[in-house]
């Protein structure tokens, strides 16, 4: 009897052996690059106020990074047109875990046109996720059918034609000044406080031109109030919403409207712990609820690492900003 038991017992053992050595290996779920963040509250400065695109947009992103394990919170810490906020990151540890959501205002503009206590070399890049496209709008009726009748008319009528845009003395002015200068001409360029006004002043026939974002302009073209002429967006020559609006590019100009989001950590932040971030914004970018959502604002999804990013920054400084300061001092 003890005899049959010993053989039952390494029956059973032998068939165990067999199952498991049959049985497929599961590997264990692979680390991924962000792992190393998970428990470390992560805070993204926005130099604006709640409810603008700089704000929706990096609250999507927020919100995907925490669906993917990370604590991020979003904090507004508006003033002086982004000033304030962008000078209270580069006044921060190095490795404190906040960040700053940077568009290309505060960060390359404006230290270029006054004292803002900061540069974009105090900082350190993480990565970009999105840009958003600008675009030159008229009324629905009005008698520039194209870009180039808007062009051959301010030719012909020097500093009559009114363009209004966000701002007087910014990158906005800059950017339509640069046009019409190089056709040797001038136009009366009008500076509103924000986009909502220049488009008020479009369909209310007060300016002839509102040149401003997709994202604010975009509904009432759709709805067939507005038309739009021409685009800048530095994020491709097409619009997906309105893929027959030309790109001033491939009207013969360089210009591009630099409007992008990016995060930077104060200057020294520690590289490895940049780059982890940097892969999981890659993967949250991708995802189609956070496209979809950037999308809504008009905004192009648009991933820069960070060596793109850095490297992207570099060469704008030196390309764009060189020609905004020199526009900026004969401004003055």
């Amino acid at each position: 009897m003890g005899n049959l038991i010993r053989r039952l017992r390494l029956w059973s053992l032998m068939v165990t052996t067999l199952i498991m050595a049959a049985a497929p290996v599961v590997p264990a779920a692979a680390a991924e690059p962000w792992d190393a963040l998970k428990g470390r509250r992560l805070t993204f400065v926005v130099a604006y106020g709640p409810g603008g695109s700089t704000d929706v947009t990096t609250r999507i992103l927020a919100q995907k990074l925490t669906d993917m394990g990370l604590t991020v919170v979003v904090m507004n810490r508006a003033g002086g047109g982004g000033i304030e906020g962008t000078f209270w990151v580069a006044r921060q540890e190095p490795d404190s875990g906040i960040f700053l959501a940077a568009t290309p205002t505060a960060f390359h503009y404006l230290p270029n046109a006054e004292k803002t206590g900061y540069t974009w070399q105090d900082f350190s890049p993480v990565a970009m996720w999105s840009s958003a496209a600008f675009a030159f709008a008229v009324k629905a009726d009005s008698k520039y059918k194209t870009f180039a009748d808007l062009i051959a008319d301010a030719k012909a009528r020097p500093s009559l034609v009114s363009v209004g845009s966000t701002g007087t003395g910014g990158e906005y002015q800059f950017l339509v000044d640069s046009i019409f200068r190089k056709e040797g001409t001038s136009i009366n360029y009008i500076g509103f406080k924000g986009g909502g006004d220049v488009t008020t002043s479009v369909l209310g026939g007060h300016i002839d031109v509102g040149y401003g974002s997709v994202a604010g302009l975009g509904p009432l073209v759709k709805s067939g109030q507005l038309r739009f002429l021409a685009h800048t967006s530095e994020a491709g020559d097409v619009l997906s919403a309105f893929p027959d609006v030309p790109h001033v590019r491939k009207l013969g100009y360089d210009e591009q409207q630099a409007s992008s989001y990016a995060l930077w950590a104060p200057k020294g932040a520690n590289e490895a712990m940049r780059r982890a971030l940097a892969a999981a914004v890659r993967v949250a970018a991708s995802d189609p609820a956070v496209i979809e959502a950037n999308m809504k604002l008009g905004l192009t999804m648009q991933y820069r690492g960070v060596d793109e990013l850095y490297a992207a920054s570099k060469a704008f400084e030196e390309k764009s900003i060189a020609a905004y300061s020199a526009w900026a001092k004969s401004k003055k």
